[in-house]
């Protein structure tokens, strides 16, 4: 995604700077690249959406309720074009009325955690490594890669704007047994994350 420079851009791109130059491991500095790289993404969304009020949602106990269907596995994730690959933990929670709970981890922390409910019907992204957050109404900003996701897992059909592997409309994946392989790329970021979910089932 291409942003134009704005009122403290610099400033932020300096701290930036001085936080990757600290002693960390090759590793750890690509996860700050890439949820740096996600947290411009996810900023540009929220001010383009408003700063109306949304309600939190609901706590959901996807892993203790028979409505909800868990898959997990693994992905490689590129926050951009050109950004670094990161593998991670996948995990996918689906319930009814399309509702998602889905978070991307690398041991020992999460990377991002998306929520989607219909009572309320609120979504909400959270980047817990730099405490920072995000909510709205709806199924979620398209743009984001867990919306995504979420949306082609359920309906079996890469969303507006991605192209993939795994989506043949004819089968869910949701609805599927064993491990389903995948690929999601967004046209204009490079955004990029493919691998593999599964069940118990």
């Amino acid at each position: 995604m291409r942003l134009s420079p704005a009122p403290g851009f610099f400033k932020i791109t300096q701290a930036f700077n001085r936080f990757l130059h600290r002693r960390v491991s090759e590793t750890q500095l690509n996860v700050r690249r890439s949820a740096f790289l996600m947290l411009i993404l996810l900023g540009t969304v929220f001010l383009s959406g408003g700063c109306a009020l949304v309600p939190e949602p609901k706590p959901v106990q996807w892993n203790q309720s028979p409505d909800w269907q868990v898959f997990k596995g693994q992905g490689v994730w590129v926050a951009e074009e050109g950004a670094p690959e990161i593998v991670a933990d996948l995990t996918l929670a689906v319930g009814p009325d399309e509702q998602v709970w889905a978070q991307l981890s690398k041991t020992p922390f999460p990377l991002w955690t998306f929520q989607r409910t219909t009572d309320p019907d609120v979504w909400k992204i959270e980047v817990p490594a730099e405490g920072k957050s995000w909510k709205g109404r709806g199924m979620g900003p398209k743009q984001f890669l867990a919306v995504a996701l979420a949306q082609a897992w359920i309906r079996g059909e890469a969303p507006e704007g991605w192209t993939g592997s795994g989506w043949d409309g004819e089968i869910k994946p949701a609805d599927r047994k064993g491990e389903v392989e995948w690929s999601l790329e967004h046209k204009k970021s490079g955004q990029h994350l493919e691998g593999f979910l599964g069940n118990d089932e």
